[in-house]
């Protein structure tokens, strides 16, 4: 059992107060007594009800033979593929929890079942098995010790996720003739390699040799959540074999493609079309790897495709390059930007192919793991993230902000925004918070354009979005902010994708000043998306009149101001709907106290011609 006082540092990633499971990675703190902004572990997958299925998962029709040889690049989704392995396992099959895999896709062991839910909910830090992935049953029968036949494996600690203890570890398990599962080999944690490492294990014991043999990884640790986390790849079983036979004739790719757009991730096609040229990244890029220890040559396809209208707007083969034994190499694929057309929406799939001899390898067709894609959505929002979240972050205090810094192409209406709610600890069902935008101030939030109360929500399925559809649109200039307020003690957890930098785009603040939270390393999974004009705002761009309605400090502690020298009245109503007070301004004046306890109001302002409602939070 962990002890809960004790803390842990490892490269800026601080694990304490384990009482409160909170892993805390930043701390953004100063003498405005700013907002702390948190990284919690994201404890969802996939929050459908489904049964673990680990004691009757169903073999294959018959045992296989040798080779096994898996890399998870065949996996469909997120479960590991059933020609090889059980199913039913918790493990998750991913591409993004690391960034120096052998090959493209890892499986991923943490504390979340098959589900997606963490296996005890109730004793937070319980320490016990995991997940566990179990090969199909291997027909080693007429197989013998002489043959030399060695598992080989590659497992790494942590990777983008949250280090083991040394109390935690991995294991890999051979099922005897007998039934019984033995321990053959086991590591433990605290490890501070950031590099994969490369195992063999060779059996030797009779006890193996029978037509039923498997074999199994499982992990050990914390079961509420995403913590102790281990990964596990390019899996390979045979004979005639050594423990320095830990080259394999195959060339692969590894990582994501990068973006299709510079700066975003995805953007409104009628933003993107504005300037094709200037949204269009240069190139996209992956990476080769040679897992030979000779030198070998390479080349490539790449093609660009819309899937909602087949589109094709490239298809080419390139040369490629020579790469050294055992090095990886940085491919970068000029790419031009998209041609005007008259479609309202493009999904991109952009796609390397890698042509090599890989179908001859002895041991299987290892293409499988030659060719790597990306979408990028051209549609109605704009997106910073790959659509992964790693992790989870809160705001740490009450009626603390946090905010995201958009530029866009043009100033435009904004209809909604979506976020990517990740539950943590506590289930927040329910609970409402705030959705903001504000304008600019030469770089931080200023002026409140439009908030908006919203329960919490979780979605369906990981990585998964709930949407905050405003009113009516809300005119934003070039540069906006799209965040959140934090209403209660028990906090909000938006996901964040460790994936991509910040570049200086997250703020956070308790009372009226914003500090940057860079120290986050990733992107708030928060999206902006364009909508139909207010219907209660005249034809044209009216930014000055239409702000100069907005009621400000919000939060404030019940003194309200105004810019517009029109307004006409002012409504205060509570939450419920229950008028509270009336205001009606004087010439020339600016402010009012309200007078009203501490609370969320509705205030609804009219010049006689619009009218313009928004949300208040006072806190005396």
């Amino acid at each position: 059992m962990k002890v809960p006082s004790r803390n842990r540092s490892d490269n800026g990633l601080t694990c304490s107060l384990k009482l409160c499971l909170l892993f805390l990675l930043v701390l953004i703190q100063s003498g405005e007594a700013w907002a702390q902004l948190r990284i919690v572990p994201n404890e969802s997958r996939n929050f459908q009800n489904e049964q673990i299925l680990h004691k009757s998962a169903a073999r294959t029709a018959a045992a296989l033979d040798l080779p096994f040889f898996d890399d998870f690049s065949t996996a469909k989704g997120t479960r590991p593929d059933t020609a090889y392995w059980m199913s039913g396992s918790g493990v998750f099959i991913n591409n993004t929890l690391t960034n120096n895999h052998p090959s493209i896709n890892i499986a991923t062991f943490d504390g979340l079942n098959a589900s997606g839910r963490p296996y005890n909910s109730t004793s937070p830090l319980r320490e016990d098995y995991n997940d566990t992935l179990t090969s199909q049953p291997i027909n080693l029968s007429t197989r013998a010790a002489k043959d030399s036949i060695y598992i080989s494996f590659y497992w790494l600690g942590r990777g983008l996720g949250e280090r083991p203890d040394s109390s935690d570890f991995m294991s890999l398990e051979f099922l005897d003739v007998q039934g019984n599962w033995e321990e053959t080999w086991k590591q433990q944690g605290d490890i501070i390699d950031t590099a994969f490492q490369q195992k063999f294990v060779k059996i030797t014991e009779q006890k193996y040799f029978h037509d039923k043999f498997q074999f199994r990884f499982r992990s050990f640790g914390r079961n509420s959540g995403m913590y102790d986390m281990w990964h596990l790849d390019y899996v390979y079983l045979n004979a005639k074999r050594t423990s320095k036979d830990q080259f394999m004739a195959d060339i692969t790719v590894r990582n994501p493609l990068t973006s299709f757009l510079k700066g975003y991730s995805a953007m409104p096609l009628a933003h993107y079309r504005l300037d094709a040229a200037k949204y269009t990244a240069a190139s996209v890029a992956t990476d080769v790897i040679n897992r030979n220890e000779g030198p070998n040559k390479f080349t490539y396809t790449f093609s660009v495709k819309d899937e909602r209208s087949k589109t094709v707007f490239a298809d080419s083969n390139y040369p490629g390059d020579d790469i050294k034994g055992s090095q990886q190499q940085r491919v970068n694929i000029p790419i031009a930007p998209l041609p005007a057309d008259t479609s309202k929406r493009i999904s991109l799939r952009y796609k390397f192919q890698l042509l090599a001899t890989d179908d001859q390898n002895p041991i299987g067709d290892l293409s499988r793991n030659d060719s790597v894609s990306a979408v990028t959505n051209l549609d109605d929002y704009y997106a910073y993230d790959d659509g992964s979240a790693e992790y989870g972050v809160q705001i740490t205090q009450k009626l603390a902000r946090a905010a995201v810094k958009f530029t866009i192409a043009k100033s435009d209406y904004i209809g909604g925004v979506r976020l990517a709610l990740v539950p943590f600890g506590t289930d927040v069902t329910g609970q409402g918070f705030v959705v903001q935008l504000y304008d600019d101030n030469n770089g931080v939030p200023g002026a409140l354009l439009k908030q908006q109360a919203i329960a919490v929500k979780y979605p369906d399925s990981r990585n998964g979005f709930l949407d905050c559809k405003f009113e009516e649109g809300v005119l934003v200039p070039e540069t906006f902010y799209v965040g959140w307020l934090q209403l209660n003690e028990l906090p909000v957890s938006i996901g964040l994708d460790r994936n991509s930098t910040t570049n200086g785009r997250i703020f956070s603040s308790l009372s009226t000043t914003w500090a940057t939270a860079d120290e986050l390393k990733g992107n708030i999974m928060i999206r902006p998306y364009l909508g139909v004009k207010g219907p209660k705002v005249t034809g044209g761009l009216e930014p000055a009149d239409d702000w100069g309605m907005v009621l400000f400090p919000n939060p404030g502690n019940g003194v309200i101001n105004w810019k517009s020298n029109n307004l006409k009245k002012i409504d205060v109503y509570s939450v419920e709907g229950r008028l509270m007070r009336t205001v009606v301004p004087q010439s020339g004046q600016r402010s009012e106290t309200l007078n009203v306890p501490n609370g969320m109001y509705i205030l609804k302002s009219t010049d006689g011609r619009r009218s313009f409602t928004q949300k208040v939070v006072i806190v005396k």
